[in-house]
């Protein structure tokens, strides 16, 4: 278990992550989609240079550094918990949140790329087109799979051992549900039809669980975890984290 200050600092960065993430993503929201024209994605990326870098940096902060302390956190308030059924879910909660910033890392570098101009003069309207839809790809179906891994991990051992608000197990599988269906829009390929409004929602969703999670980071104090199993009748946890 973190020590108070070190869990309150986790939790103080996964709401700072929230702020840089958001302020990011608001930046450029009308970036390009599928359905835009070879043509018009490059205009796109010649006119908005100095916000794609912003927005670069913006992204390293969030996903490279906050994002992965705050997850550190929650596996640490987590492995005792889990101790019992062999710290798994746990494990797979940080290891999901290590992928998912390390595809986002890769991801990242692709707009900065594209707004270069000596880059992206050498490249055509049809590459171009291809690594702005790999980006999308990225951010709308291999992202949200990563963190529905990192949601249902820590979901796991909070509904069955506690550690944690209970009410963000139930959140964290709501939201991996979501992110899971809506990632299916690749199958028709509409992004911007109901199942790719689901992804959206599903980050909205993902962004409410870490915000409750770094409150819960903040605020924790002592606490009982339940080593009963699952079928028994003992309570998932008792204590100042039971709601």
């Amino acid at each position: 278990m973190l020590h108070r200050s070190w869990r309150t600092a986790s939790g103080l960065s996964g709401i700072l992550f929230i702020v840089v993430f958001l302020g990011s993503e608001l930046t450029l929201a009308d970036s390009p989609n599928l359905a835009d024209s070879s043509a018009d994605t490059r205009a796109w990326f010649a006119v908005n240079v100095t916000e794609i870098a912003w927005v670069t940096l913006g992204v390293a902060v969030s996903i490279g550094l906050l994002f992965l302390f705050f997850a550190s956190g929650i596996r640490s308030q987590l492995t005792e918990p889990d101790r019992i059924d062999g710290g798994v879910w746990s494990r797979l909660s940080f290891a999901s949140a290590v992928a998912t910033t390390a595809v986002t890392g890769a991801k990242a570098t692709i707009w900065p790329a594209l707004s270069h101009p000596e880059v992206s003069s050498a490249a055509s309207d049809g590459l171009v087109k291809v690594l702005a839809s790999v980006e999308l790809f990225a951010l709308l179906t291999v992202i949200p799979w990563l963190l529905t891994g990192f949601l249902l991990g820590a979901s796991m051992v909070i509904l069955r051992r506690g550690g944690m608000y209970r009410w963000l197990g139930w959140l964290g599988l709501v939201v991996g549900t979501v992110f899971v269906v809506g990632s299916c829009w690749i199958v028709g390929g509409d992004e911007t039809g109901p199942l790719g409004m689901l992804v959206a929602a599903g980050y909205l969703g993902f962004l409410v669980w870490v915000s409750g999670a770094s409150m819960n980071l903040i605020r924790a104090g002592p606490l009982e975890t339940s080593t009963d199993p699952p079928s028994g009748t003992g309570p998932a946890h008792v204590g100042v984290q039971s709601w």
